[in-house]
């Protein structure tokens, strides 16, 4: 394999200029022509009889590009010289091949021919060398891309039923996590804290949005907190209590629970109903959440969190309350409750609000995603140089009257035979459409030559994409596939 010695090389027909070939020969192109520059324009324009200048054509064709390359080859003995002389002298001796450029930036190619070749020795172990290519096509063409569809196909459309299996969470208290412009519903968990609420925009992980807070100021040395009467609970179930907090000095925290009839009256202590967190030091949120069963008779719950030991002006801040009949019975409180979960959902209704691990039925916010088609039958072709360029189409079988067409002007090509689908002993037969200007051509399985009944060429032009669309005369879809193989050019 050739190791380049500088860009830009030049490789055809197994040659590689601007390298050193298998046999340790450096090939050396001193001047090119031809290439980087622009090609020529034809003119077909007529002198006017009765006035200055001519009749100009409309279109603007380009001359074939013709490119001159002249080198220096050093071999490392007299036989490998003359092996390299045969090498230069075979170049291209079978007709035209694929010049490949490896430019400074990009790798761009052409078909060339062979014009004229000069070779002049000038030791036993070095000759000068010139090669004059032509490329029928002047275009040069980046690298090979390629597209595929299978004709249309009906998506799923909507689910009428989504998420109806999933885990269903009733937040018993007011102002679930997320709702922001509103009051948290705490109150001063005792006679040296006062409460407040405020909009902040949270720091809490996976959470990036504007948050409601409430905030105890402690007034007086001691124990400071917060305190919300969460009514609806149902006496010998479990419920999960879940919270936000930090604390100015980060401090401890203590997350307790109180069950009332609906009278007021003291139920006594549940299962579960009293942890302690250490909070971090001011700044970064933790999470507090327990787990705990109802008592006999309860209806009510005091949910109270708390700072044992607290200075005048500290803080303790605390985000709105999640407090839920656990289904799991876990003291898992949901991944939706810090914000990570995707497709979690919360509802913004105080005192009842529902929330989901996973939405149920249809989110109708924004309208309605009627679901993608499992095929568009369509595919979009980009030509990102500055030639228009012009794909090769490939159709697969089976397929009765297969089309191609824009959707956007109508044009198409379209074939009214059939394509069989493929056998135990067969493939599916390939229907190959090359809309090149130079070819036009339409090949059944490589061999036999069709015509088209519609046949309205387009080019990719430059810098723009087209979207082509896939159809054919069948009752119903079938496995066809239709795919388009195309390069970007450049002048």
């Amino acid at each position: 394999m050739a190791r380049p010695i500088t860009r830009p090389t030049w490789s055809v027909d197994g040659w590689t200029g601007n390298a050193i070939d298998d046999d340790d020969t450096a090939w050396f192109v001193h001047t090119d022509a031809g290439w980087f520059g622009p090609v020529e324009v034809r003119s077909d324009d007529t002198d006017r009889a009765n006035y200055h200048g001519t009749y100009s054509t409309a279109e603007q064709w380009r001359t074939a590009r013709v490119i001159t390359l002249t080198g220096m080859c050093a071999a490392r003995t007299p036989e490998r010289a003359d092996r390299a002389v045969n090498t230069f002298n075979a170049l291209l001796s079978r007709g035209a091949a694929r010049l490949v450029v490896a430019e400074p930036v990009l790798t761009k190619s052409a078909v060339v021919r062979k014009v004229a070749a000069q070779l002049e020795r000038t030791s036993p172990t070095r000759f000068d060398w010139q090669l004059v290519l032509t490329a029928a096509d002047p275009v040069k063409y980046g690298a090979t891309l390629r597209a595929s569809t299978s004709l249309p196909l009906a998506g799923g459309g909507l689910d009428w039923e989504s998420g109806r299996d999933s885990v269903t969470r009733v937040n018993l208290a007011r102002n679930p996590v997320g709702w922001p412009h509103s009051t948290v519903q705490w109150l001063p968990h005792n006679d040296k804290s006062v409460s407040s609420s405020s909009e902040y925009t949270t720091a809490i992980p996976g959470v990036d949005a504007v948050q409601t807070t409430a905030r105890a100021t402690c007034t007086a040395a001691g124990p400071i907190g917060s305190r919300q009467v969460v009514p609806g609970i149902i006496a010998g179930r479990r419920y999960v209590v879940s919270l936000w907090a930090r604390h100015t000095t980060g401090g401890i925290a203590t997350l307790s629970l109180a069950w009332h009839t609906e009278a007021g009256a003291d139920t006594g202590v549940g299962t579960g109903d009293r942890i302690e967190v250490p909070l971090n030091t001011w700044g970064p949120w933790t999470p507090l959440h327990l787990a705990a069963d109802a008592p006999p008779g309860a209806s009510a719950v005091t949910v109270s969190v708390s700072v044992a030991s607290a200075e005048v002006g500290e803080l303790l801040d605390t985000t709105a309350l999640l407090v839920e009949e656990h289904a799991s019975g876990t003291t898992d409180p949901g991944p939706y409750f810090d914000g990570h979960s995707t497709g979690c959902a919360w509802s913004s209704e105080p005192w009842g609000s529902t929330s989901y691990d996973s939405p149920v039925g249809l989110d109708w916010s924004g309208g309605l995603d009627w679901g993608a088609p499992a095929s568009t039958g369509s595919m979009v072709l980009a030509n990102s140089g500055g030639a228009e360029v012009w794909p090769v189409y490939t159709i697969t079988g089976p397929v009765t009257a297969p089309r191609l067409y824009l959707p956007s002007t109508g044009e198409t090509l379209l074939y009214s035979g059939v394509l069989a689908a493929a056998t135990d002993t067969t493939p599916a037969d390939r229907l190959v459409i090359d809309t090149h200007p130079h070819r036009l051509t339409t090949w059944l399985n490589g061999r036999a030559e069709r015509y088209l009944d519609e046949a309205e060429w387009w080019p990719i032009p430059p810098g723009e994409d087209v979207r082509v669309a896939f159809g054919s005369a069948d009752p119903a879809p079938t496995s066809a596939t239709a795919e388009a193989e195309w390069a970007p050019g450049w002048w």
